[in-house]
């Protein structure tokens, strides 16, 4: 069981907060600074959350000292706030802090976040050999790290992680049409391109670093702001670059910390973070450089409408020698058929994420059907889903809920399910239930051991896992999550 250590003098929401991670991690509460760092010098935590303001030593000269300490080098160090000051960020992360998070909390999103910010760690930790006959396994584990990340970045923007999946599917199209040019071809003919593409999606994962408050600012940046903002492209490359020591076949990350460090620079050298100029910039930035910048025109953010498809190719012609690479350019605008067949396939799929609650609670609405045994857990459950406007029916069991399946007027898209079944296993479960219906999505729920069941439940074929008490708001965006991505692939079959 991971430990994680809480420094606070502050004593609400903390039993909430204990209540919380206890069943899942190993917590200690303390409110002394000065004790926590003798504590730390004597234990060894795998994740630490420090308040900012505390009374014997400042929440900052604690994180120095820890720093200071070997076993600490690379240790996750949260640190919180009630107010974030521009000067307490930059010199929380100049002193070492890995994230920030702000009081009052939002108990599953901070549970959400020290999950991933945990997996993350573990994942970077310790150098592994990847056997070259274990291929298909280590892109597998790949994805799934991929999907961690991505869930990371979406639990502090929903945005920037639907842009994760959008980006992705357009490099890939700008690739195919680029490697029609036989000089391409032959650049990229020792490169695995689904490894290719799959690296082009971590391009933002340096955003893990962005402040909160930075990334969903409405209006315009500071200048501290932006500068902070740029720095996603060195954060990114670090993290993958400590990434990269897991892997013995390390390709796909060695163009993944490409893409992430060199995705803003331009053409004409007037780009960050380092300035370089035409073919200096790797042709994997570059490619991922039109592509990221489509996506932002043709996508609404908190601070800005979206513009045309149309707008935005004409910006991006003009912008040809300038900010791009003529080459580059010339083969997104012949793709441009395809790229605009992609966008309103995800323009149709977040329409529905964007609709007021009334609207967005009608997409699902009675389509959930939730398998639970207990009556007290159902009413918790029945009351949550009401809370958000969600009409859910109830299944006793696995059989209850294949009889219902058949025998009802519903048509169910959404199933939530316990992973602990009496008259089943969780697989044959499963493997009935997409006979009935192949393209129902399935939802686990489970009460504890988050990580391990997470990924009991990834590898029997569940769309997802929810940790109990459920959090409405994730399930719906979850919910739509695998709805885009089954949209795209039928797209193009």
């Amino acid at each position: 069981m991971k430990k994680i250590l809480i420094v606070d003098d502050a004593m609400e929401n903390m039993d909430e907060m204990i209540e919380l991670l206890s069943p899942i991690y190993d917590v200690t509460f303390m409110n002394s600074s000065l004790e926590a760092l003798v504590m730390v010098r004597n234990e060894r935590y795998d994740l630490l959350m420090i308040d900012i303001t505390l009374p014997e030593m400042h929440g900052f000269d604690l994180l120095a000292e820890i720093r200071k300490l070997e076993p600490y080098k690379d240790v996750p160090i949260i640190m919180v706030s009630q107010i974030l000051m521009e000067e307490e960020i930059n010199q929380g992360f100049f002193l070492g802090a890995t994230e920030f998070l702000t009081k009052p909390y939002h108990m599953q999103l901070v549970l959400r976040r020290i999950k991933n910010i945990l997996d993350l760690a573990e994942y970077t930790r310790s150098p592994i050999e990847t056997p070259r006959n274990k291929t298909d396994e280590t892109i597998n584990n790949m994805y799934r790290m991929l999907e961690n990340l991505c869930e990371v970045i979406e639990s502090k923007d929903y945005h920037s992680g639907v842009h994760i999946m959008r980006s992705g599917h357009y490099y890939k199209l700008l690739l195919n049409e680029m490697m029609k040019d036989k000089k391409i071809k032959s650049y990229f003919s020792d490169v695995n391109l689904d490894e290719l593409i799959m690296a082009s999606k971590m391009h933002d994962i340096g955003k893990i670093a962005t402040p909160d408050n930075i990334l969903n600012k409405p209006g315009s940046l500071t200048r501290f702001e932006f500068e902070t903002m740029k720095n996603h492209a060195y954060n990114g490359y670090h993290i993958l670059k400590r990434m990269a020591k897991r892997l013995e076949d390390k390709q796909m990350i060695e163009y993944s910390e490409q893409i992430a460090l060199n995705h803003h620079e331009k053409w004409n050298g007037k780009g960050y973070p380092r300035h370089l100029r035409e073919e200096e910039i790797p042709l994997v930035a570059r490619i991922m450089s039109v592509v990221d910048v489509y996506d932002a025109l043709t996508s609404d953010r908190i601070y800005k409408k979206a513009v045309s498809h149309e707008q935005a190719m004409r910006i991006i012609q003009k912008e040809r020698g300038q900010s791009f690479d003529p080459i580059v350019v010339d083969a997104f605008l012949n793709a441009q058929d395809k790229i605009l067949n992609t966008y309103n396939i995800y323009r149709e799929m977040e329409s529905d994420v964007e609709l007021d609650k009334k609207e967005m609670d009608k997409d699902l609405g009675n389509d959930i059907l939730v398998i639970e045994e207990d009556p007290i857990a159902r009413e918790i459950i029945r009351s949550q889903l009401s809370e958000r406007g969600f009409k859910a029916s109830f299944a006793a069991g696995g059989m209850d809920a294949i009889m219902t399946l058949r025998n009802s007027d519903l048509t169910y898209g959404c199933v939530l399910t316990d992973m602990n079944m009496v008259d089943f296993t969780v697989e044959d479960f499963l493997l009935l239930l997409r006979k009935i219906n192949p393209d129902i999505i399935v939802f686990s729920m489970v009460e504890d051991k988050y990580n391990m069941n997470a990924k009991i439940s990834d590898d029997i074929g569940f769309d997802g896992c929810f940790l109990k008490p459920l959090d409405c708001e994730l399930l719906f965006y979850k919910y739509h999550h695998v709805m885009g991505e089954r949209q795209m692939v039928a797209s193009q079959l």
